[in-house]
């Protein structure tokens, strides 16, 4: 068809992510998650330690160590601003 293609990316600023480690540790998600959060966003808050901070997102490593097996948290992953 003659049409031209209004396809554009989108650039998504924020997102909400349930995270817990333990089910990421069985499933061999850990690495792919930090790596995908790292490659799109540059901070988060951690809705579960009641905070309202942006922190960077290198540090999101860790929280496998603040959130022990069978705890988790809701993450809202940042775009910087």
């Amino acid at each position: 068809s003659g049409r031209k293609s209004t396809y554009r990316p989108v650039q998504i600023p924020e997102a909400s992510s349930e995270f817990w480690p333990y089910g990421m540790t069985r499933t061999g998600g850990v690495e792919s998650f930090r790596a995908q959060a790292e490659a799109h966003f540059t901070h988060f808050i951690d809705f579960g330690a009641g905070e309202t901070k942006k922190r960077p997102i290198n540090t999101l490593g860790a929280l496998f160590g603040t959130y022990v097996k069978g705890i988790g948290t809701t993450l809202l992953l940042t775009k910087k601003s």
